[in-house]
């Protein structure tokens, strides 16, 4: 990521054209039953695979109730670790997706392979294809009201962000 800024609080940086290493764990059984196309392309699928499903992702009941803690994957499954470079531009979209449902990145990323599956299996259908991201912003939410002692997370998709909002 090139030029950071920090002003008011908020940290902000460009994504420049280099990649990042970011690892994935992914369960043994879910890549065995992957084609080996697919194998091949674990983590190097992450933009296809987060323009296909942004909006089920979005629209999905939230995964794990709590908002203290972040669910990963279950205890005994045998993970395959996978070391990968990729955009930090997905990377931190797929953190934002995972965070507002309160999971890991690596969890998300295995429901992603596993809807993926699914879908050339022929158990489901994607409706709604995702719009062209040209326009989009991907947003977190994340409240805490000390008072209430409550707290919430969510993402949303804005098309415009009032500039003095960022400024």
């Amino acid at each position: 990521m090139g030029n950071s800024k920090i002003k008011n609080g908020v940290l902000s940086s460009h994504f420049d054209k280099s990649k990042i290493t970011c690892s994935f764990l992914v369960p043994n059984l879910l890549y065995k039953r992957l084609t080996r196309e697919n194998q091949k392309r674990i983590g190097k699928n992450l933009e296809y695979l987060l323009k296909k499903y942004k909006n089920r992702i979005l629209k999905s009941k939230r995964i794990h109730r709590k908002t203290a803690t972040s669910l990963y994957q279950d205890r005994g499954n045998v993970l395959i670790k996978f070391n990968v470079r990729i955009y930090p531009l997905y990377w931190e979209e797929l953190t934002i997706l995972s965070r507002s449902h309160g999971i890991s990145n690596c969890y998300l990323y295995h429901l992603l392979l596993n809807w993926e599956l699914s879908e050339e299996q022929g158990s489901f259908i994607i409706r709604n294809r995702s719009q062209s991201r040209n326009n989009q912003k991907l947003i977190l939410v994340w409240m805490i009201d000390f008072k209430e002692e409550f707290s919430q997370r969510m993402a949303q998709i804005l098309n415009e962000i009032p500039p003095e909002a960022i400024d």
